[in-house]
Parts: structure tokens; C-alpha cells; sequence
């Protein structure tokens, strides 16, 4: 179960990667997410943040995030290591990550 306060609607975060199929753009990918996932795991108000990768298709993976409010999650998204990150992505991913977000009803 996840964390979880009476006055915090926690959200989480999927982004779903498409890494081009290249073995070195493959680790380029791994390496430049962990360093991302160490920074924002310090972010104020990140409860989670992990990598996954599909078991069947190395190349597609998910980051999913969770966050104690909507507010932290903007600021870990205008973070100057988030930026990076994404900047980073344009040479290795085949399209634009799919981002979805979700919160939680539970208080």
C-alpha cells in the first residue's frame, strides 16, 4: 500500500518509454534515467520514483512516480535535473513518452 495522508491526495505519474532499438541507446537510456530517478527521489513531496522494464520488449519501459501533491510534481517537472532528463530523451526514444497521471481517492 502506498502512503497516504488525510489532508494529501496522492498522485501517481506512468511514463511510458519506447526506446529506439539500439543496444547502446538502450543503455544510454538506463544510465541517464537512473541519475534522473536518484535526483528526483530528494525532489520535496516524491513518496516513490522507479524504473521498470518490460519483460518481454527491452526497449519499452515505464517510470512510475508517486507524489504527495500536485504542486510537487510541478516542481520536480520544472526541476533544472527533469529538464535534463527530457533533453536527454530526444536522441533516444522513437516518439514522445506516454504520460498519465492518476490520484488517489483514498483519505
Amino acid at each position: 500500500m502506498f502512503y497516504s495522508r488525510k489532508d494529501t491526495i496522492m498522485q501517481i505519474i506512468n511514463c511510458e518509454f519506447h526506446i529506439k532499438h539500439d543496444q547502446e541507446l538502450l543503455t544510454q537510456f538506463k544510465k541517464a534515467a537512473l541519475v534522473e530517478i536518484d535526483h528526483a527521489r530528494k525532489d520535496r513531496g516524491n513518496i516513490s520514483f522507479s524504473l521498470f522494464q518490460d519483460v518481454e520488449n527491452q526497449y519499452e519501459l515505464q517510470m512510475i512516480e508517486a507524489w504527495d501533491s500536485e504542486s510537487s510534481i510541478e516542481l520536480h517537472a520544472n526541476s533544472g535535473h527533469n529538464q535534463q532528463f527530457n533533453r536527454e530523451l530526444s536522441n533516444l526514444v522513437t516518439h514522445l513518452p506516454a504520460v498519465h497521471q492518476y490520484v488517489s481517492d483514498e483519505n
